[in-house]
């Protein structure tokens, strides 16, 4: 997180991923639109991707459709602001999960703990509503003998290997402890 409010409290990855585009376009509404505009449209192969495994072709193209009609999907592309990323993150995580659902794709398990832990960078709300869906995941995953307890313990440790330093973030807040360093990574 940056420093905003009086403490450690805006979600970074916003700003990090309008560094590029700040670099190639120089610092204006449009170049501060275009990341999340960017990420928009790249989610919407993975919407139809998602809709196709859960329900077919028929059901992708409905999906896609939608997605591309919806008003919050259009508003949403433009407004710029660091919690809007968080859905999308979820949608990859989730299209992460249903591909490693699937025998022979148990890769796909470990790959979808980085979206998860990105969306823990996007959103505060994710310190409380990502972990809760994360167990959900793994118990229905357990129960309907789609991943074993190993992979699961696995993707834990993944996803709390990429998401310590904000939740230490959120700790050094909650607690009002002082600043803390670790390495090249200062957690206000």
């Amino acid at each position: 997180h940056l420093w905003a409010w009086g403490y450690g409290q805006m979600s970074a990855l916003y700003s990090y991923l309008c560094i590029p585009f700040f670099q190639l376009l120089g610092l204006s509404r449009f170049s501060m639109r275009l990341p999340l505009l960017t990420v928009s449209l790249l989610m919407l192969p993975v919407i139809w991707d998602l809709a196709r495994r859960l329900r077919g072709k028929r059901f992708a193209l409905l999906a896609l459709f939608l997605a591309c009609i919806n008003p919050w999907q259009m508003m949403q592309s433009r407004w710029a602001l660091d919690c809007n990323l968080m859905g999308h993150c979820l949608l990859l995580g989730v299209s992460l999960l249903v591909i490693g659902a699937q025998p022979r794709r148990g890769w796909a398990l470990y790959l979808a703990m980085a979206p998860f832990a990105a969306c823990m960078y996007s959103y505060g709300v994710a310190i409380y509503s990502t972990p809760i869906l994360l167990l959900i995941a793994a118990g229905y995953l357990l129960y309907r003998k789609r991943a074993t307890w190993p992979r699961i313990l696995l993707c834990a440790a993944l996803w709390l290997a990429l998401s310590v330093p904000i939740i230490l973030t959120m700790m050094v807040n909650y607690f009002q402890w002082d600043t803390l360093q670790l390495g090249p990574v200062t957690l206000q």
